[in-house]
């Protein structure tokens, strides 16, 4: 019903738009005839003011304007709020599927209302009515089976064991394949040895060696061939099984994993609303256009992408999208558009979110960055514009002017980075200023396998996921150069730090054996990346590549860092899987511990920051407190703007937090005479107010204010993040 209502909000043809209107009708008419069936009457009164309204319009006694959507939106949620406040009844519950049972005996299954796509006209109504329809048509919908989701991962789990076994089964047949080649060096020596014997003679020139020797070395001789037949035919045997294995294995893992595939349309589908409300809050037109809806991802995979898409789509709307006045001045059509786009490439899914917006302007992240301390002057001036749009997915950046619910408060494409990184994914950004922004996320299908780098370090083996794998290098000491007192190799015309594997896993270094060293002058890099991240780890040596199934350490071991799980290999033995973001992190904080840490580096007092509250609730106040002096803050206190005003004068603080409705003086009274004090007019405000309108907050940022934060959606970690940002 959301669908074909954001259909009619737009310019259609009059029968489209009464084709709409029909299959609505009929939509609400069936909602209300369910609910009434099993007793939801908030739902049925709802679904027949729908019906009600709809009548009128299809009469011509009401028109579609804004008021009239208003109010169908309006009642559509109310639907959806009711719809999550029903209990559960198990012992109500009906599985509604058709069974192979049902479909061979004839017994028709009721065809699913249809709801018209984009610029699809409405079917038109049975003239028979239901009965006749349902009469005359065929069933064409395949027999189903509804399975548990508990199940289907129990299944997967034993489809991944039978890929263990499978590898483990290729282990013996390299073992033959080992002793085959013995015994055939064995027969090549014999050989040499009796063609020697025969030409010197035995034991003597011209003697003849023992009967029983001869007859000895015949029977070795025709034993050895006996051997090497069976072990060519068992070496035969063994590689038609193992390949057996291989296929059946990969198909049932390959069905399994289909099963558990889900369209992204399940997730895209919850955009055009959203875009629309955010669109009209924010005094936009935009269209939203969808590619690729039908691409599938495993129902794991779905689930952790919807956040990332979630805050670019927000972003798009926020800082992407002009208003149609800015648009329209600068040579653009007055309604921009918002794309999402999904495709398949091998056993990886590639997720387009792009805008036709202002773009980045990279001089301005660079400077927020330079600003909150994110990168060093020097490292700036070094960028290039590739690496200054990756700054926006670093944590606590952004260019807004002013926090709000919406934006700016800089964690929400840090948010992106993380989840895709958690799917052992990488985020790709492009831009053009005044053309519009394009990020791209590729992740993988499933996460149920992977393949993997197995390394040596400290005399153990690791598996690293092979997706974050960008080079292998062997560099020599001469190739290495020193970075703020940190080892680092040169990696594509730029400095990339190099840190032990051991080293960052706390693992204490093993003797080297006589019979297997490495050259002294050369190491065995990784260079590990993940979105604009890089490091190189300092290996013993490299094991191969291999495809293997991660398993879970279990809750106890969950938050082990560096570790996202382990894997069984052919031979048996058990190895780590290693979490490559803690991996770069790790890195890169032992290298500003090395920077900091420096011989002769001052030593830095820490001082508590001081934070003024403001708010004429008692409530509101003690809440605000508590919240800050429990995450290390001084608190002052104050009721309304002019005690504020009055502890300002006198004592100072670092940041003040305050309401804006207040006797007295008000917030906005307050900032804005912050803003024209000479000593106070840097300090940072965060208004939390109940005031929510569009209006407000634009008076909130005339009047100076750093954040804005509605109490209806006021979150303690929000606030905190907040007043970090600004400090």
């Amino acid at each position: 019903m959301t669908g074909l209502l954001l259909e009619l909000e737009k310019d259609l043809t009059p029968d489209l738009r009464r084709g709409h209107l029909e299959a609505f009708f009929r939509e609400a008419h069936s909602l209300k005839g369910a609910a009434q069936a099993v007793g939801f009457d908030d739902i049925e009164a709802r679904a027949h003011e729908l019906e009600s309204r709809l009548s009128e319009m299809k009469t011509g006694n009401a028109a579609l304007g804004p008021e009239t959507l208003t109010f169908i939106y309006q009642r559509l949620d109310g639907i959806a709020a009711a719809m999550k406040t029903v209990p559960p009844d198990p012992s109500s519950q009906v599985d509604t599927s058709i069974s192979r049972e049902d479909t061979q005996a004839g017994v028709p299954r009721p065809a699913p209302a249809t709801v018209p796509g984009p610029g699809q006209a409405a079917p038109p109504a049975s003239a028979g009515g239901d009965g006749s329809r349902l009469a005359n048509a065929a069933p064409t919908v395949m027999p189903t089976v509804r399975v548990p989701a508990a199940k289907l991962d129990s299944f997967l789990a034993e489809a991944g064991e039978l890929l263990v076994a499978r590898m483990g089964v290729e282990q013996p047949v390299e073992t033959l394949g080992s002793v085959a080649d013995l015994a055939n060096r064995w027969h090549d020596d014999w050989r040499q040895v009796r063609g020697m014997i025969q030409k010197r003679g035995w034991p003597d020139e011209g003697g003849a060696p023992p009967a029983e020797l001869l007859r000895f070395l015949h029977r070795n001789e025709e034993r050895l061939r006996e051997l090497q037949e069976q072990m060519h035919c068992l070496r035969h045997r063994f590689k038609a099984e193992t390949r057996r294995l291989a296929q059946v294995s990969a198909n049932l893992q390959d069905e399994v994993k289909r099963i558990r595939l889900l369209p992204i349309s399940t997730v895209f589908n919850l955009f055009p609303r959203m875009v629309r409300d955010l669109a009209r809050e924010k005094g936009k037109r935009v269209t939203l256009q969808v590619v690729g809806a039908d691409t599938e991802l495993d129902k794991t995979v779905l689930e952790l992408l919807k956040d990332p898409l979630v805050h670019l789509v927000r972003n798009c709307l926020d800082h992407g999208i002009e208003s149609p006045q800015d648009r329209e001045r600068v040579g653009k059509p007055p309604e921009g558009t918002i794309t999402l786009e999904a495709g398949s490439e091998g056993g990886s899914v590639t997720l387009a979110v792009a805008d036709d917006g202002r773009g980045i302007d990279t001089q301005r992240v660079k400077e927020a960055a330079l600003r909150k301390g994110i990168v060093e002057a020097e490292e700036l001036a070094a960028m290039d514009e590739q690496a200054a749009l990756a700054l926006v997915l670093r944590p606590g950046l952004s260019t807004n002017a002013m926090i709000t619910d919406l934006s700016g408060r800089g964690v929400g494409l840090d948010v992106v980075r993380e989840h895709i990184e958690r799917l052992h994914g990488r985020v790709e950004i492009s831009s053009t200023l005044g053309g519009g922004t394009r990020v791209v996320l590729t992740v993988p299908v499933t996460l149920t396998t992977t393949q993997g780098l197995l390394v040596e370090a400290a005399g153990q083996t690791f598996a690293i996921p092979l997706g974050n794998v960008e080079r292998i290098l062997r560099v020599s000491r001469e190739q290495m150069v020193a970075v703020a007192g940190q080892d680092a190799i040169r990696y594509n015309g730029r400095p990339v730090t190099l840190v032990g594997l051991e080293d960052i896993l706390g693992l204490p270094p093993v003797a080297v054996a006589a019979k297997d060293p490495l050259p002294d002058d050369t190491v065995t890099a990784v260079v590990l990346a993940s979105g604009e991240q890089r490091a190189a780890f300092r290996v013993r040596r490299l094991l191969g590549e291999q495809e293997i199934v991660i398993k879970s350490l279990g809750p106890q071991l969950a938050k082990v860092r560096h570790v996202i799980g382990a894997a069984i290999l052919g031979t048996g033995e058990v190895v780590v899987v290693l979490n490559v973001i803690d991996l770069l992190r790790s890195a890169g904080r032992a290298q500003i511990r090395r920077h900091m840490t420096r011989p002769g580096a001052p030593a830095v007092a820490e001082e508590r920051q001081t934070i003024l509250v403001v708010d004429d609730s008692i409530t509101t106040r003690t809440l605000v407190k508590t919240i800050l002096e429990a995450a290390g803050y001084e608190v002052l206190v104050a009721i309304d703007g002019v005690e504020a005003w009055n502890v300002l004068q006198a004592d100072g603080c670092d940041l003040v937090v305050t309401d804006v409705a207040m006797p007295g003086m008000d917030g906005f009274e307050l900032t804005t005479r912050l803003r024209s004090d000479e000593a106070l007019k840097r300090m940072p405000v965060i208004l939390v107010t109940s005031l929510e309108t569009r209006e407000d907050k634009e008076r909130g940022i005339a009047a100076g204010a750093d954040a804005y934060i509605m109490k209806s959606m006021f979150d303690q970690a929000n606030l905190l993040e907040t007043i970090r940002q600004l400090l």
